[in-house]
């Protein structure tokens, strides 16, 4: 798939990578589809969540933390760079398995990360990270 343009007009900034930066790129490119520098994050909320106020939390954060606004691309350059976007929205994927086993539940959360990993490991890296 191709990497997903980015707008113009929503760019903050243009680096080089550091040396730790294409140390990992590297990696990363040595051993494509191992996972190194992924990380999946699952989290089990209890109670009524405003998913409003969820998002807009972790939106907030990512407004004020400008390496969550990064992305990387190195296909058809000379060198790899990252970009600062100046503006990014976060959209939490939600799956209530309240109603379930807790013995499903283990293997609902599994099949969705899994699911998940697939899905990243196929796709041309454009998302913030290796």
């Amino acid at each position: 798939q191709p990497l997903e343009k980015v707008n113009k007009n929503n760019i903050q900034a243009i680096f080089a990578l550091t040396l730790l930066q294409k140390g990992m790129l590297y990696h990363f490119l040595k051993e494509p589809g191992r996972g190194i520098y992924s990380i999946q994050l699952s989290l089990t909320l209890f109670g009524e969540v405003d998913h409003h106020l969820f998002e807009e939390a972790w939106n907030q954060v990512i407004r004020h933390n400008e390496m969550l606004r990064t992305v990387f691309r190195w296909p058809e350059l000379d060198k790899p760079i990252q970009i600062t976007l100046s503006q990014y929205s976060f959209k939490p994927v939600y799956f209530d398995l309240e109603r379930e086993s807790d013995n499903k539940t283990k293997k609902m959360i599994f099949a969705i990360k899994v699911q998940d990993w697939e899905s990243t490991r196929s796709e041309s890296p454009s998302g913030c990270g290796f």
